[in-house]
């Protein structure tokens, strides 16, 4: 045997009071931890999924749809009406139909006010929109389309960028995704960023059976992104109301006559005629709803002409 050999198996042998586990035992070990591993692996894809957020019962068949109404700067982003809706169609286990705020989209409220003007004298003078009805959206709504109720989410959304800080990461921050991320992670090319962003507005929830109005859900929610952000990374508006839809009751069927004649008495004449006429009946003028809407329509007409008249008055004798 060649001394270079030699040297060769001495420097593969053990040291001295060095115990070696037979090979079989090595491997059986490796193939245990491997089995492990595996075992574990399978049981986190086969677990269930974590559970869904419980629906409402569906209502019952014939039941009215819910409208819904989204307005706000965060409103603006690409499929935000759209989640609130499905969302709120989960919470109430109804249809939802989408409204306007905006009176005029209803081609049958300037016909309701023509008709009435030629019926009943003075009421061109009437602002038929009626700005400062608190229903004004509800009502407007209802009168377009027979609905349970009327859903007004307003949300509106600031962002605020700072560097990140170490709790980012508990919070859901991203990590890097790209090669200026990355730099930045390592102090070079400018300090981390985050996105602070922060949505808040009211869900306003109007019922028509004749019962109290339920108040206002506040909504106040923030979301922390890595910047700059993009769309799709911003928050699901279908996820910031699902808790502050929770705390509002469940729609029930509406009393049109009832809640017409609050509307009336509410300061919305207009809107209450409006709601009845397409609700309840056709305007006939022997209705007393109709006498009293009218009636109450005329003060305010007559009230408002006065009124401009004493402005115009003053500004001319200031001359």
């Amino acid at each position: 045997m060649t001394l270079a050999r030699l040297a060769l198996r001495a420097a593969s042998a053990p040291a001295a009071g060095m115990v070696l586990a037979p090979r079989s035992a090595t491997v059986r070990h490796d193939l245990w931890r491997l089995g492990v591993g595996f075992g574990a692996m399978l049981m986190a894809a086969c677990a269930p999924p974590p559970p869904s957020a419980p629906k409402a019962p569906a209502a019952a068949a014939g039941a009215l749809p819910v409208a819904l109404v989204v307005d706000g700067s965060a409103a603006t982003r690409p499929g935000a009406a759209a989640s609130v809706a499905t969302v709120l169609g989960d919470a109430t286990g109804r249809r939802v139909v989408m409204g306007t705020r905006d009176p005029a989209a209803n081609a049958a409220l300037p016909q309701l006010a023509e008709r009435l003007a030629h019926q009943h004298k003075g009421m061109a003078r009437y602002d038929w929109r009626e700005p400062r009805c608190p229903m004004q959206t509800a009502a407007a709504v209802a009168a377009a389309a027979p609905v349970a109720a009327v859903y007004h989410v307003t949300l509106d959304v600031t962002d605020h960028t700072r560097p990140a800080e170490p709790v980012d990461a508990a919070r859901g921050v991203r990590q890097s995704w790209t090669p200026r991320e990355t730099l930045q992670d390592l102090g070079i090319g400018g300090p981390r960023l985050v996105d602070e962003e922060r949505i808040h507005g009211t869900i306003t929830m109007t019922t028509f059976t004749g019962d109290k109005q339920p108040a206002p859900a506040p909504v106040a929610f923030v979301a922390f992104h890595r910047a700059p952000v993009s769309d799709r990374e911003r928050a699901d508006l279908g996820v910031v109301v699902r808790d502050p839809l929770k705390t509002l009751p469940p729609p029930r069927e509406p009393h049109w006559d009832v809640a017409a004649g609050h509307l009336v008495s509410g300061g919305c004449p207009f809107l209450g005629l409006a709601v009845y006429d397409a609700r309840v009946r056709h305007v006939r003028a022997g209705d007393r709803l109709v006498k009293t809407a009218v009636a109450a329509m005329s003060r305010h007409a007559t009230r408002r002409v006065a009124h401009r008249a004493k402005r115009k008055a003053t500004a001319t004798a200031a001359r």
